[in-house]
């Protein structure tokens, strides 16, 4: 399958995923049927992963991680999005390696496992604050402050949600 398609039918994600005000800005779905097609487009291209560049694998995997994580299956997200963090370190391709364990961290948090997600969200934060490199900083930081709103520290996640505001 040609990567173009499968990127530009990330699009229609912004049809029928939101942030749900109630349940701690999570990202949820309202059309399961339109993100199981799309989470089926993604396996179809995985089923022949050698002949997508290491670039292109992580794109695949990490989205389809993503997908997983919103439609509800946190376990398989986690397995995914690893495969999609180790390319990208074993690549040395540093910036896709923090957005990878950004998404690893939010899949953690999906599933409960909210103290590896702050380790996770942590290891980035920690990895970007030296480089400056704020769109990955911010991500992070807004994250680890979700993740914090949903242990009802809501303090310490207020103090990351202004450090993002003042990136």
């Amino acid at each position: 399958m040609d990567i173009s398609i499968l990127k530009s039918t990330l699009v229609k994600l912004n049809d029928f995923i939101y942030f749900d005000e109630n349940h701690y800005l999570r990202e949820k779905c309202s059309n399961f049927e339109a993100l199981n097609e799309l989470s089926h487009q993604f396996e179809e291209a995985i089923k022949s992963i050698e002949q997508y560049s290491k670039m292109e694998q992580i794109f695949l995997f990490g989205n389809l991680g993503n997908l997983y994580r919103i439609a509800g299956d946190s376990k398989l997200a986690v397995i995914i999005l690893e495969k999609s963090f180790k390319l990208a370190e074993e690549n040395g391709l540093k910036k896709l390696k923090i957005a990878n364990l950004i998404r690893l961290g939010e899949a953690f948090k999906y599933a409960g496992q909210y103290e590896e997600a702050l380790r996770l969200f942590d290891i980035a934060i920690q990895t970007l604050t030296p480089t400056d490199d704020c769109d990955l900083l911010d991500f992070a930081l807004q994250h680890k402050g979700k993740c914090l709103m949903e242990l009802d520290e809501w303090e310490l996640a207020l103090s990351h949600f202004q450090e993002v505001l003042c990136i």
